[in-house]
């Protein structure tokens, strides 16, 4: 055997190595033995032997995650199925009022058109803006640059940094038509005239009437009054007295005029005139004192009055009228002096029974008050007397004012006379209140 034939032997005894003996081989000389494309024969191929595999190694097991596990309890739910699914949305929907669905209904409606309108007016900016003029721009101007002077050889000098000129924007200058819708040219505008204010002479009948200008007044504003500095144009003044009506009129004020307004006014109230002989008498009107004496006149509303004159000294004037509007009621009444009552003396029995004082009182007469019932107090010109009724007393001549009151009985008011000897007599039943 040779020796490539014991090597290869060899080798093939061994299990575990595999090689090529061929390329393992050394490589012989050149010039000795055949190469591998001369043989006829070739050599036997080698058995290929492969290592046996390892056992695969145990796999453990792994629990899943909490959160694993979970997923896939709920992957491992049933499918609902669709037909389900819709019939449960039809119930739904039928436990809906159908006035919500209305509103639902409608609200979608509104939000609709106010996109649509967004929409439109989105729209219709976008079509001002690409139809707007564009801004006029001055016309370009270029200027040519003036060559550098040619460099002198004697001398080295910079080179002159070229001027830039910046372009001025284009301008569009653009006629306006003048002319109207017929054709013809607009008359220019007239030029503006100064404004000078004026003034208005402003009276009324009767005078004393509040003035207002254009609804605004001033306490000082009574007629007659000059109003001044008014603004041309066209003013409203009124005027107002209590008693009468409100007179308004409208005025056209040129610039730098004076005019005239005299206003009539209407009585709207009676007129009171009240006089009184001797003057100075106070004035109660329908109970409540005036604060005015006589004589005077003023307005009051139509309809019925009670007027009372009252002095000092004097019995009081009263009377009574029912005044329509625009009226005049004059009342002036000659006041009748008042009595002393400071004077009364006391008649007694005794010189009732035998005559003494009484009618031989010199310039004095008598006055006698009796009641039913009896004990009534009396009062004269104010003066209570000291005896309750019946009584007798003398006082001088003149005008008495006779109060009579008791308890639980209504009172007497009476105006009396007594004259010079004269007798009086008061008898009165009074009345229960």
């Amino acid at each position: 055997m040779s020796a490539a034939a014991a090597e290869l032997e060899t080798e093939m005894q061994s299990p575990n190595v595999v090689f090529d003996p061929l390329m393992s081989a050394p490589a012989p000389a050149t010039s000795a033995g055949k190469s591998f494309s001369d043989m006829e024969v070739l050599p036997p191929m080698k058995e290929l032997v492969f290592a046996p595999l390892p056992p695969p190694l145990p796999v453990p097991e792994v629990s899943d995650p909490p959160q694993l596990a979970q997923f896939r309890r709920k992957e491992e739910k049933p499918k609902v199925q669709p037909r389900e699914v819709a019939e449960k949305a039809i119930k739904e929907i039928k436990t809906v009022p159908p006035q919500l669905m209305i509103y639902s209904i409608l609200g979608a409606i509104v939000v609709i058109l106010v996109v649509a309108v967004a929409v439109y007016f989105h729209v219709h900016s976008e079509d001002e803006d690409t139809t707007a003029t564009p801004r006029p721009t001055k016309a370009t101007t270029s200027q040519p640059v003036a060559p550098s002077p040619a460099p002198t050889p004697l001398v080295t000098q910079a080179e002159p940094v070229p001027q830039v000129v910046e372009s001025e924007p284009e301008v569009t200058v653009r006629q306006i038509d003048r002319r109207g819708a017929n054709g013809r040219k607009r008359a220019p505008s007239p030029a503006p005239v100064a404004k000078i204010p004026g003034s208005v002479q402003i009276d009324s009948t009767p005078q004393g009437a509040q003035i207002q200008l254009d609804g605004r007044g001033d306490p000082s504003w009574v007629t007659p009054f000059s109003l001044s500095g008014l603004s041309p144009g066209q003013h409203t003044i009124s005027v107002s007295k209590s008693g009468y009506s409100t007179e308004a009129r409208t005025v056209d004020v040129a610039s730098a005029s004076r005019s005239a307004v005299a206003l009539h006014l209407t009585s709207i109230n009676a007129l009171l005139v009240v006089n009184s002989t001797p003057a100075g008498a106070a004035i109660v009107l329908d109970g409540k004192n005036t604060s005015r004496v006589t004589p005077i006149q003023f307005a009051v509303e139509k309809g019925p009055h009670t007027l009372v004159l009252r002095k000092q000294g004097y019995l009081d004037e009263t009377t009574s009228a029912d005044i329509g509007p625009g009226q005049n009621f004059q009342f002036a009444p000659a006041l009748r002096a008042l009595g002393n009552a400071d004077d009364i003396r006391n008649v007694g029995k005794f010189k009732k029974i035998f005559g003494g004082g009484g009618d031989n009182v010199a310039g004095m007469g008598s006055m006698s008050v009796r009641t039913q019932p009896k004990g009534a107090q009396i009062a004269i010109n104010g003066r209570i007397l000291d005896k309750l009724s019946p009584t007798e007393f003398m006082l001088g001549p003149g005008n008495y004012v006779v109060d009579i009151t008791q308890t639980g009985f209504k009172a007497l008011h009476k105006v009396v006379s007594v004259e010079k000897g004269g007798k009086v007599a008061i008898d009165e039943i009074l009345e229960r209140q």
